[in-house]
């Protein structure tokens, strides 16, 4: 009889305290929500013809890059190094063999750039002129992570 007493004072004390919260303000709940993406870039898929940069890139459609992901989130991209990531802004070295058979390095940079409903990943060399030399080269593997806040109510 003791233990169906206590069951019983047990339930209503929890009875009592949820029509005790249920009357009083919503309760807010700051979560975050996470979408990778991943893609294989090949050497032919980057754009290059166009006569108003000196670079080039590569957009992708990503439908979790809303304006308010663009606006509130974060969003961070890497590329692939092996088996490692580099963070993007990545700037590497390039030996260019030019006619002669000597050798010039020239720093190459790869960023992105962020736009509700897409990224786009672009390749540069700092020395201002287009990449060149970059047919039939190995594809670059790139990864992005966008991340939102949200706010969930508890009635």
């Amino acid at each position: 009889m003791k233990k169906l007493r206590l069951a019983v004072a047990l339930i209503g004390a929890a009875l009592a305290s949820c029509f005790a919260t249920s009357c009083s303000e919503p309760q807010q709940v700051q979560s975050v929500v996470t979408r990778t993406m991943q893609k294989e870039i090949h050497w032919n898929e980057w754009t290059t013809n166009d006569p108003n940069v000196n670079y080039h890139y590569v957009t992708l459609r990503w439908d979790f890059l809303t304006e308010q992901v663009v606006n509130y989130g974060t969003v961070v991209a890497y590329v692939y190094d092996g088996t490692y990531q580099k963070p993007l802004p990545y700037i590497y070295p390039v030996d260019y063999t030019l006619n002669d058979g000597s050798h010039l390095v020239v720093p190459q940079d790869i960023s992105f750039d962020i736009r509700p409903g897409e990224i786009t990943f672009i390749r540069q060399d700092l020395d201002g002129n287009m990449p060149e030399g970059t047919e039939y080269t190995a594809p670059l593997v790139f990864r992005a992570v966008a991340t939102v806040p949200v706010m969930y109510e508890i009635d």
